[in-house]
């Protein structure tokens, strides 16, 4: 892969890992998952959300560009519902 602008790209290239912060031993595997989230006091479900989960202890880590889009989803659906 040549580096936009020069000649040639002598950077050599490597997987990024995304090791478990909880167990150190798996690498976070990505999914898309329905979640319930709850906005003043109600329950939503948002679908398509994605979250990081570790195949070997389960940890999930929820990325925070996901969690503000769930709920933003969840208050629009709200909103829609109340039209």
């Amino acid at each position: 892969m040549k580096a936009k602008g020069s000649g040639s790209s002598s950077a050599s290239t490597k997987p990024i890992r995304n090791e478990c912060p909880e167990c150190d031993e798996g690498d976070m595997e990505r999914f898309l998952v329905t979640c319930s989230v709850e906005v003043e006091g109600r329950s939503v479900a948002v679908p398509d959300v994605i979250v990081k989960i570790c195949p070997a202890c389960g940890a999930r880590a929820w990325p925070a560009r996901e969690i503000e889009r769930a709920q933003e989803v969840a208050r629009l659906k709200l909103a829609k519902k109340a039209a």
